[in-house]
């Protein structure tokens, strides 16, 4: 039988990443996903409006009681820190907190940065942990786009999701003189999968505007047509931070497809999977495929700090 040459057409071409957003921007908002889980306990809105030409530190009241290891312990510190020197006009716009759902969102802007973000707060209580088990799914209005009804839930219930978006284009029309085309959405956990549903809608009923999702330590959020109506929105932009041997990426399994790029961290190195067939191939995020571990040692946002910093030099765009 004759051999048949494999020319370079034939064969399987790299691809390139479709987003990677600058490391100091992926750090920002893993800031803003750090201090949102401690929002009314370690630090509260202020009282009284704080003018935009103060640092960010001051548009957030630390709790004096709280010892100093313990802000440390939970990253509060270092996050703060961080957007006072990237973000010195930055601001909490709004705060959005659903008794029901126990859903606590933020919208923050920066007129240093030219961004406005929308971060959730991750899995802290027992009602997320009711929701986040719950797998039944809900359809959306496209045909056959299908998600997890307790994530949908707690986006849409009490007109949560109303309310973000009411309070984010509220803060776009103050701050239309400015060019804010790009809207950050983020979150770390059950924040994160919350922020996947959320960038979705918002790329829908914002067209005009570019959506960026940054979610940390996300479990899946829908089926493949969800998957695909995804990626069909020109305007939509998603990347997943995810370490590896965090269990809560591998679920729900039955049915379910992660979306977008994801940048998989190790101890002391990254790797980054592409969203096309071949790449980003379901036992990457396969609950088998972990360090024998205690189920949550790698899901917590100090583990993705240390990773994220370890691997800073990794980053195709360091900045």
């Amino acid at each position: 039988m004759m051999a048949t040459a494999t020319t370079q057409t034939e064969k399987e071409k790299p691809r390139r990443f479709k987003f990677i957003p600058r490391h100091d921007v992926v750090r920002s908002l893993l800031s803003l996903s750090t201090l949102v889980y401690s929002y009314g306990d370690t630090w509260s809105l202020p009282d009284k409006t704080v003018p935009q030409d103060k640092p960010y530190a001051k548009n957030i009241d630390l709790k004096k009681d709280v010892p100093e290891e313990d802000r440390e312990k939970y990253e509060i510190k270092q996050s703060v820190d961080w957007l006072d020197k990237v973000a010195p006009r930055g601001k909490v716009a709004s705060f959005v907190n659903v008794n029901r759902t126990d859903l606590q969102a933020a919208v923050t802007s920066s007129a240093t940065r030219g961004a406005v973000a929308v971060v959730f707060r991750g899995s802290e209580s027992a009602k997320d942990w009711l929701y986040d088990i719950w797998i039944r799914k809900r359809q959306l209005s496209q045909p056959g786009v299908w998600v997890h009804d307790g994530f949908y839930e707690q986006l849409w219930g009490d007109g949560a999701y109303v309310k973000l978006r009411k309070a984010l284009r509220k803060e776009l029309t103050r701050l239309d003189r400015l060019p804010f085309r790009k809207i950050y959405v983020t979150g770390h956990s059950l924040g994160g999968a919350l922020c996947t549903l959320c960038g979705y809608h918002l790329a829908i009923d914002m067209p005009d505007r570019d959506i960026i999702v940054v979610s940390f330590a996300a479990p899946r959020v829908g089926n493949s047509k969800f998957k695909e109506a995804c990626k069909g929105l020109k305007n939509l932009h998603q990347l997943r931070m995810v370490n590896h041997g965090d269990i809560v990426t591998t679920i729900p399994w039955f049915a379910y497809q992660h979306v977008g790029d994801a940048i998989k961290q190790y101890d002391s190195d990254v790797k980054f999977l592409h969203e096309d067939k071949g790449w980003n191939k379901f036992w990457e995020f396969n609950m088998f495929n972990r360090p024998l571990a205690i189920p949550f040692t790698y899901h917590g946002t100090k583990v993705y700090w240390e990773r994220f910093l370890a691997n800073r030099r990794k980053w195709p765009s360091k900045r």
